[in-house]
């Protein structure tokens, strides 16, 4: 099981050094998701899911999500 133990069991989390549940790199992409409302999003770009594409994620992570943690999401829309 490896380091997959310190996302999922807060024991082997504590055990290996960080001191809550750990939240694994890919539960900011779901923050940001949630952060707009995408069926609202699409009729504002005049577009339907089937053309949008989601070409590129970038993430600067100032530092780790643990359990219990409370979170702001600030997003910023490029369009090219």
């Amino acid at each position: 099981m490896g380091n997959i133990c310190i996302y999922t069991y807060a024991d082997a989390a504590k055990v290996a050094g960080p001191p809550e549940l750990l939240a694994n790199p890919t539960f900011t992409f779901m923050l940001g998701i949630d952060a707009f409302d995408l069926e609202e999003f699409m009729t504002f770009l005049g577009e339907t899911l089937e053309k949008f594409l989601d070409g590129e994620e970038n993430f600067t992570y100032y530092a780790p999500i643990y359990a219990g943690d409370k979170i702001t999401v600030y997003k910023k829309l490029l369009i090219s």
